[in-house]
């Protein structure tokens, strides 16, 4: 089942994980940070971190997800990072967040991006798996070639 699948059925957990999964995979194969923010504010808990392979998690216990994005977006840019991406599909976030100095995505533009980061993955490894062939086959038949010339 699809991650929207879980989300729109209720199942907000499986929706999380499913999620931050694809991102792990996506942060691994572009060679990016990735934080996902996820709102918290109505639970009464104080902001979270968590970290999943490289992930940072973050739920926003304190404020609104939207809120903890802007304030991260205006201090990584103080901090003299050259570029942060914001994805969100929200046309008032977008306009916040490239106002503090983002990149902003569509969240349609991200699962774009994964799966042509996926496909990329699996080109390597088809690669990786051919040449591993390639070089078992050729210590095959260089083997075999030594004991044809000892005959």
């Amino acid at each position: 089942m699809k991650l929207k699948k879980h989300f729109m059925n209720g199942r907000l957990d499986i929706a999380r994980q499913k999620l931050i999964d694809e991102l792990v995979t996506f942060s691994l194969a572009g060679e990016v940070k990735v934080v996902v923010v996820f709102d918290a504010m109505m639970s009464g808990l104080p902001t979270q971190k968590e970290n999943f392979a490289g992930v940072d998690v973050i739920y926003s216990g304190e404020s609104c997800a939207d809120a903890w994005i802007e304030k991260e977006v205006v201090a990584l840019r103080e901090d003299g990072c050259p570029k942060v991406w914001v994805v969100t599909s929200d046309h008032v976030q977008q306009q916040a967040a490239h106002g503090a100095g983002a990149f902003v995505w569509s969240c349609k533009a991200l699962v774009s991006e994964i799966k042509a980061s996926k496909e990329e993955v699996e080109r390597i490894l088809q690669e990786q798996r051919s040449a591993l062939y390639d070089n078992r086959v050729d210590d095959y038949l260089s083997n075999v070639s030594r004991k044809v010339e000892k005959c």
